[in-house]
């Protein structure tokens, strides 16, 4: 048993952690439903998306991501995924295509 576990810490001290990359500047939303409304409404009514994204982006409810921060995946969906900054915890809901891994 012990052998077991000295062959798993070993195997384990060797892997390695992997960031993917933001491929352009993206939006990114704390909030999936947020995240949601805002790129319907720019695909419905543009000027009116664009003032619900500057309006998200202000109260701090989305960001731009630049292109190439280092982010982890918390959470995946289908289409979308929510990534955090490498080293923080609080994660963006983001396009998967948009994401380098």
């Amino acid at each position: 048993m012990k052998r077991i576990f000295l062959v798993l810490t070993l195997v384990a001290g060797t892997i390695e952690v992997h960031a993917d990359t933001i491929k352009k500047e993206i939006l990114g939303c704390r909030d999936y439903d947020t995240y949601k409304r805002i790129r319907r409404t720019i695909a419905l009514h543009r000027e009116a998306g664009v003032a619900a994204m500057l309006r998200a982006l202000s109260d701090g409810d989305c960001i731009m991501w630049r292109e190439g921060t280092p982010v982890t995946r918390a959470k995946r969906g289908v289409f979308t995924g929510c990534y955090a900054r490498v080293g923080t915890a609080d994660c963006y809901w983001t396009p998967n295509s948009q994401v380098k891994r």
